[in-house]
């Protein structure tokens, strides 16, 4: 959406006060002619009428084109993101690497650049189609109506003169067209994608009243067909009902096997899903769309799929010399050093990286905390310092 579809509305946006001139000139050019010679100007009506009728058919189909080009791009967008992020196992097999490039990168491109080239050459040859009526008038009038109707030298010139003018704006209007119908089809999609968005209001954060603890009563979650595979198994799972309760102050496991929805659950539970059923309650204060982004303000969690900035965002009251030392005891002084809120370096392995993210989640000093797995790539050392000294705090 933000590489495609963004800019094909913009493209439809500036053709817009082309098409609003250039039908203003169009129709004082036929206001001219039906001044003129009434006859010829409904010879042009008609033609323009029966032009706009058959130009209708091309149109559809080269949309039709524009659709499926369009829905490519977003297959290919998933094949580079194969492509960065599965560049090691590729690199280890070149069979594998020559498979995935012919058949899913390259046929893709080749999908995009087949429907994307029908498309334009359907609409290309139907502007044409739309400009060669102007020249088909102009020939009706010159070689067969001047034989039905008399008409003088002078009126004749004039009125092929008023023709040969109104085919420069009707062109413009028909090059406008494609333009148009592209940014119609990427606002659909924008706007398909953004009724999978739930409902928030983020725009006033309300203030939500300290809480002791946190209520789920029947809360059930299903994903979308569209964020699932394809097989038939996922579209029916779903998580839920869930009813339990958690004291501030306390530390709970959410445990499972693989495939139960333990983060499903954790996602939940710090807001970043909304259940299609059930209710979640800080204390006695039912959570809804309206005091979302305030419950929000009292969660910190650090998934598998965590982002690490290179600075400390917002506002923080802990002193340079406290974050220092949490620096130290994560066994990160002689990688990082901290300057003005900004880390020094973020080329670290994964093991760090996760403990420097702790440390920023710990700076937030929020009330309720969940880490998924956190401790899963970390030596003993700081197993011990994580479940001993920071979980107890």
């Amino acid at each position: 959406m933000l590489s495609t579809d963004i800019g094909n509305i913009s493209m439809g946006a500036r053709a817009l006060p082309d098409l609003m001139i250039n039908s203003v000139t169009l129709s004082g050019a036929l206001a001219f002619l039906f001044f003129l010679n009434i006859d010829v100007f409904w010879l042009v009506i008609i033609s323009v009428v029966i032009g706009t009728i058959t130009y209708q058919l091309p149109a559809h189909i080269g949309n039709i084109f524009m659709r499926k080009s369009r829905n490519e791009i977003d297959l290919l967008y998933g094949n580079i993101h194969g492509l960065i992020y599965g560049a090691k196992e590729l690199k280890l097999d070149w069979k594998k690497r020559s498979d995935f490039l012919l058949k899913d990168l390259m046929a893709c491109e080749d999908n995009v650049i087949r429907a994307d080239r029908r498309a334009k050459t359907i609409h290309i040859a139907t502007n044409n189609y739309g400009e060669l009526i102007i020249f088909f008038v102009i020939g009706c009038v010159a070689f067969i109506f001047v034989n039905y109707s008399a008409i003088t030298t002078t009126e004749l010139i004039s009125i092929t003169m008023i023709l040969l003018y109104i085919g420069s704006p009707i062109g413009t209007i028909m090059n406008a067209i494609p333009r148009l119908a592209i940014a119609k089809i990427s606002l659909k999609r924008i706007n398909e994608s953004l009724q999978l968005l739930p409902e928030e209001d983020e725009g006033n954060v309300l203030h939500l009243p300290s809480w002791d603890s946190i209520h789920f009563k029947n809360i059930c979650f299903q994903y979308k067909p569209s964020e699932l595979n394809s097989s038939d198994n996922n579209k029916n799972f779903i998580v839920g009902p869930l009813n339990f309760s958690i004291k501030k102050g306390d530390v709970t496991f959410i445990v499972g096997g693989n495939g139960s929805g333990k983060s499903t659950t954790g996602k939940l539970l710090t807001l970043h899903y909304q259940a299609q059923t059930g209710e979640v309650f800080f204390d006695e204060e039912r959570i809804d769309h309206k005091n979302l982004g305030a419950a929000r303000q009292y969660i910190s969690a650090i998934y598998s799929d965590y982002y690490l900035f290179n600075r400390l965002l917002g506002e923080t009251n802990t002193e340079l010399s406290e974050i220092e030392s949490l620096i130290h005891n994560l066994g990160l002084s002689e990688k990082v050093s901290i300057s003005e809120n900004r880390f020094s370096t973020l080329s670290l392995s994964d093991g760090q990286r996760k403990r420097l993210a702790l440390l920023v989640s710990c700076l937030d000093n929020r009330s309720l905390y969940l880490f998924d797995e956190w401790a899963a790539d970390q030596d003993p050392e700081f197993k011990s310092i994580f479940y001993n000294l920071i979980l107890p705090h």
